[in-house]
């Protein structure tokens, strides 16, 4: 697994946390299960918004104060809805995508003995020249992270449970509760339909 797709799987599990607790937080006190067609929230004996969110809200201050850090090196001038790609575009998307693969490409041309090393280095020489090396490489500098205030269990209680009705709170539940794989802006988090 590469970096990134480590990366992107600790923000996954971030948003799904995030979402869910949004939701208890956005319903005041009440969760929710789905049960194959039956939807069922469950109140919260104790519930207070602040003793929930304050348990995480350092968290989310963190995040809103340093989001411009994280993504100020992100180009989105390009749009992949067009048709047509000029061949300086192409050549970076190619040695962006290429740039962890640059010694698997030049291995291949070692199992051959037609490649002599002389060619070997050449082949290698032109595929450094391809992929380029990450320029304005920005190593994000964060002071200090967000630690819990203390280490106290967040429980409540429940005081009943009853079916949901409502079509918004349904749609919310299952954009919080489902497991599927699925990458549509619906589903994605409950959380970024309120920011």
């Amino acid at each position: 697994m590469t970096t990134l797709s480590k990366i992107e799987t600790e923000r996954n599990n971030l948003i799904k946390t995030l979402d869910k607790l949004n939701f208890v937080v956005g319903y005041s006190g009440t969760d929710g299960k789905i049960d194959k067609e039956n939807y069922m929230g469950a109140t919260f004996t104790g519930y207070t918004a602040d003793l929930l969110y304050g348990a995480y809200a350092n968290a989310i201050s963190f995040i809103q104060e340093n989001q411009s850090k994280f993504v100020s090196d992100l180009d989105l001038s390009y749009s992949f809805n067009g048709i047509s790609m000029t061949t300086e575009q192409l050549s970076y998307f190619l040695s962006v995508l290429l740039l962890e693969k640059n010694k698997k490409i030049t291995d291949l041309y070692t199992k051959d003995p037609i490649f002599t090393d002389r060619i070997q280095k050449n082949i290698k020489k032109r595929v450094d020249a391809f992929i380029l090396p990450l320029t304005n490489k920005n190593d994000v500098k964060i002071k200090k992270y967000p630690t819990r205030k203390n280490d106290k269990t967040v429980s409540f209680g429940i005081v009943a449970e009853t079916p949901i009705t409502n079509t918004t709170e349904i749609q919310n539940l299952i954009n919080v509760k489902t497991t599927k794989n699925n990458k549509t802006t619906i589903e994605l988090n409950y959380y970024r339909a309120y920011e």
